[in-house]
């Protein structure tokens, strides 16, 4: 989402702009963003805070299907116009946050960071995911595999005959 601030920059320290964003698709990850963002002009650039409800698309850890969680994004950041030393605009030195030379803020950036820092550190479909079967591979949310059970794992078998030989 980009934003026109060239109004709000030539306002006085203080001056805000209340802002709807409702966009969807907006990246690989981001599935859609929703929310009230308040830029408020500082002395240095423009501050932008709001709360935005992101739908963030991942993998299932567990059955490695497309897996969705939504995440309370609380955004806080300020941006700062970008200036060479000569007092223009240098598109060298570039930060993760700016306003570019025509003066327009690009939010989706700002929201793919704080959605990328709320990101689940394991992904699940659903609460319950059965996952897959080690054997086969099967996802077990569709139903049973046609493997044999088996109550152990083979490479422990040498112990597990161990203990059996330790209670004859």
């Amino acid at each position: 989402m980009r934003i026109d601030v060239s109004l709000l920059l030539k306002g006085p320290v203080g001056s805000s702009d209340d802002i709807w964003i409702d966009e969807t698709g907006v990246s690989e990850t981001l599935d859609h963003i929703e929310g009230d963002v308040t830029l408020v002009r500082t002395n240095r650039g423009i501050l932008v805070k709001g709360t935005v409800s992101a739908r963030i698309k991942g993998t299932c850890s567990r059955c490695l299907e497309p897996a969705v969680s939504i995440a309370k994004l609380d955004i806080a950041e300020e941006v700062l116009q970008e200036m060479s030393r000569s007092g223009g605009f240098s598109p060298n030195n570039r930060s993760e946050y700016i306003i570019n030379s025509n003066q327009v803020l690009d939010l989706n950036e700002i929201i793919a960071q704080y959605a990328h820092m709320a990101r689940p550190m394991k992904f699940l479909c659903k609460p319950d995911c059965a996952g897959i079967c080690p054997t086969c591979g099967y996802n077990l949310n569709q139903g049973s595999c046609a493997c044999a059970s088996q109550t152990h794992d083979s490479r422990w078998a040498k112990l597990i005959n161990m203990r059996k030989e330790d209670s004859i």
